[in-house]
């Protein structure tokens, strides 16, 4: 739970979606994903929660809605094989350059390589990453609280960056719930003067303007 005024890892993620303008979060709840319930029912009035009745159809929901608005969503799943039905629409999403931010919860970090509550652990530990990084622009693990609102923000940044896709931010049951930092990252700080497109020379834009401006009969081939 929070300690003192910081708020938690779940808490930070939501803040973060709602400072995006993310006005949908698509998904199932289970064990592995609780407390970042607790977030969203906290902030219900700033986002709201769509529950889907399985876990693809959160990833189909997302990246429908972003066709449609332009608009980034996310997803929340659980871990095990609940967030293993994400694949599918990831898979979907990333080839057609479609940004979600797909939120898996999985095991307590103190039950890393135990096999408990879900865990794919066979060939490593805690090992969804390795699910879903063929499907993905990006896969980050946070296992401290300290860490959330860093990779919040880089994934988000990875998401809608160069060839948009998704990204999947994989949650530890108990880093959603750990004291994580007092306030959640600002978006318009952390994107200032980071331009997803590259910059035209300066000179070449004046001269571009001057040909326009002295030109009878412009014509402008884009392309």
């Amino acid at each position: 739970m929070p300690s003192g005024n910081l708020l938690n890892g779940g808490q930070i993620i939501i803040d973060y979606l709602i400072r995006e303008n993310v006005p949908y979060i698509f998904g199932i709840c289970g064990h592995g994903n609780i407390s970042i319930i607790d977030a969203m029912y906290e902030r219900a009035d700033d986002i709201k929660t769509i529950s889907v009745h399985h876990e693809s159809v959160s990833g189909f929901m997302a990246d429908v809605f972003y066709r449609v608005s332009g608009q980034p969503t996310a997803t929340f799943t659980s871990c095990g094989p609940g967030s293993a039905n994400l694949p599918i629409a990831l898979g979907n999403a990333f080839l057609d350059s479609v940004p979600f931010l797909a939120i898996t919860g999985n095991v307590p970090t103190s039950q890393f390589n135990r096999g408990a509550f879900q865990e794919l652990y066979r060939h490593y530990q805690a090992d969804f990453p390795s699910t879903v990084q063929a499907y993905c622009k990006r896969v980050y693990q946070p296992t401290r609280g300290e860490q959330v609102p860093l990779m919040v923000r880089q994934a988000w940044k990875t998401m809608v960056t160069g060839r948009p896709g998704p990204v999947v931010l994989d949650v530890p049951f108990d880093v959603f719930k750990e004291a994580a930092a007092e306030e959640t990252p600002r978006p318009e700080e952390w994107s200032r003067n980071i331009s997803s497109r590259c910059g035209a020379d300066p000179e070449g834009v004046v001269k571009t303007v001057d040909l326009l401006l002295a030109a009878e009969r412009p014509v402008i081939v884009v392309g």
